[in-house]
């Protein structure tokens, strides 16, 4: 009985095996197919493990603890952090290497704010603003895309890794002294209020 199980067994590994048996291309292309595997398979690996471990870094320094609450805003035409608890004598940094933010908020006889957030891939980095409204900080970033839009997906992207300081919004502060408020301001579906 074992003995014709495994001749069973031998006879469908030598017909798997011989779909390929005489053709060199063939047996070029199931090497080749099982290279690009492994190498794939290793890749996915190591860009998962580089990305965990940048997120449990950015969770390690979150402050839990702290008073100021922080919301994320994905509005029809721009994305928004926004932090409370801010006003406009502080002394506000803000720098962006490739999708990571850091933010620097040195507050007068009081104890400083730091933060590190890893932004969405859809954001252009390269725009972003920020803007002191009603005691409240706001860092607003374009889409690099519109929402909603088919897009192909490209190997051309670059990565910047170039510190990127960034600007406080002037616009904003003319409209203001017009009489504007944030909420005028900005597209209708872009909320800003501390239950966001």
């Amino acid at each position: 009985m074992y003995r014709y199980i495994f001749l069973l067994i031998l006879v469908i590994v030598a017909e798997c095996h011989d779909s390929c048996h005489k053709d060199r291309a063939c047996k070029k292309a199931h090497r080749a197919n099982r290279l690009a595997e492994r190498h794939y398979e290793k890749v996915f690996d190591k860009v998962a493990r580089g990305i965990i471990a940048a997120e449990r870094e950015v969770l390690h320094g979150c402050n839990e603890g702290s008073s100021i609450q922080v919301h994320e805003i994905y509005g029809s035409d721009s994305y928004v952090l926004k932090y409370n608890v801010i006003t406009d004598s502080d002394d506000i940094s803000i720098k962006i290497k490739h999708r990571v933010i850091y933010l620097s908020v040195a507050k007068v006889n009081e104890i400083s704010y730091r933060d590190i957030k890893i932004l969405p891939q859809i954001v252009n980095t390269q725009d972003a603003q920020w803007f002191v409204d009603n005691g409240e900080l706001n860092i607003m970033f374009s889409y690099k895309i519109p929402l909603g839009k088919d897009t192909p997906k490209s190997c051309g992207e670059y990565v910047i890794e170039t510190v990127i300081t960034v600007p406080k919004s002037s616009s904003y502060l003319l409209e203001l002294k017009s009489g504007d408020s944030l909420t005028s301001t900005l597209p209708d579906n872009v909320a800003f209020s501390a239950n966001t």
